[in-house]
């Protein structure tokens, strides 16, 4: 009777290991399939990613040539002001022109 006892628990050792493979062998697959779903969206994401700062990059030129159309010119000297009023508002313009020709064409290391 011993041994009828011990070939029956060697068959039900087999079925389990039997068993076990196949559910480690499913479990497998759907990892692998679900490694495969989120690298999909991965990619998905670093497209979109690439996508807005390419925008924010265009963005950036756009409000770069916008801003360098401002043009500002200093008032004629005509004698009723200072001269240290007149030479800051000489300076101001002159500025500011110096920013839209150099900071507008994106040669930003000419600014000092």
């Amino acid at each position: 009777m011993l041994h009828k006892t011990e070939i029956r628990m060697e068959e039900l050792k087999e079925n389990l290991k039997g068993e076990l493979k196949e559910s480690v062998m499913k479990i497998d697959d759907e990892v692998k399939r679900e490694v495969h779903t989120v690298q999909e969206e991965m990619i998905g994401l670093e497209k979109r990613v690439e996508k807005q700062i390419a925008l924010l990059k265009n963005q950036d030129r756009r409000d770069r040539v916008a801003t360098s159309t401002i043009s500002v010119k200093p008032p004629t000297f005509d004698g009723q002001s200072s001269r240290s009023m007149y030479r800051r508002q000489f300076e101001a313009a002159a500025q500011t022109t110096y920013s839209r020709w150099f900071v507008g064409c994106g040669n930003d290391e000419w600014m000092g």
